[in-house]
């Protein structure tokens, strides 16, 4: 064999020198296998506990939002303060009595004449006018000296309704002015004179 040169029919090493090491090789692959199954396991417990969760939580959202939402109690109302009572009324004051009305004087009246004759009211306005034009309030004036008033309410109109109705006793005398009147004779037949003379004005 010439120098320099290595035997070319060496003899090969071999792959595995000690079997010890595939030994090892293969348990940390068994065990890193059992290791990666693990891990794959907890990460499947993991996600199922993650979407267990999640479905709480989207479950209680939506419940929340699909329950109405509570209605608030009215508060009470305030009772009424109670009504003043009502003041009571002062008691009406008595009425003064009426003083009472002074008796009337008693009516002048004429005996009634020997022959029986008596006046009439007409005869004793015709009296007390004589020849004088008068009108009712001077006549009512007249008939109240001798106590001649009717018996009315209103003298002066009972007077001026005598005068105005009885033109066969009464005769209006307009250029005196109105409502005034002279006394006549009765039916023409007695003149007021002769009325007079038998009926004298001062008699009562």
């Amino acid at each position: 064999m010439p120098k320099g040169k290595r035997n070319a029919t060496t003899t090969p090493v071999a792959a595995t020198s000690n079997p010890n090491i595939i030994q090892n090789f293969v348990q940390a692959a068994s065990e890193l296998g059992l290791k990666v199954e693990t891990l794959a396991a907890e990460n499947a417990a993991l996600r199922k506990k993650i979407a267990d969760l999640q479905t709480v939580l989207l479950g209680g959202s939506r419940a929340a939002e699909a329950a109405p939402a509570p209605v608030p109690a009215k508060a009470p109302k305030a009772p009424k303060a109670p009504k003043a009572p009502k003041a009571p009324k002062a008691p009406k004051a008595a009425k003064a009595p009426k003083a009472p009305k002074a008796p009337k004087a008693p009516k002048k009246t004429r005996a009634p004449r020997a022959n029986g004759e008596k006046l009439t009211f007409k005869d004793k306005i015709r009296i007390v006018m004589g020849r004088q034009v008068m009108s009712a309030g001077e006549v009512v004036g007249k008939l109240e000296e001798k106590g001649w008033l009717p018996e009315s309410n209103n003298p002066q109109q009972y007077v001026s309704t005598v005068l105005g109705s009885t033109k066969d006793m009464f005769e209006r005398v307009p250029e005196k002015g109105r409502g005034y009147y002279r006394a006549m004779g009765r039916n023409q037949e007695e003149s007021v004179q002769d009325l007079m003379d038998r009926f004298p004005p001062d008699l009562s």
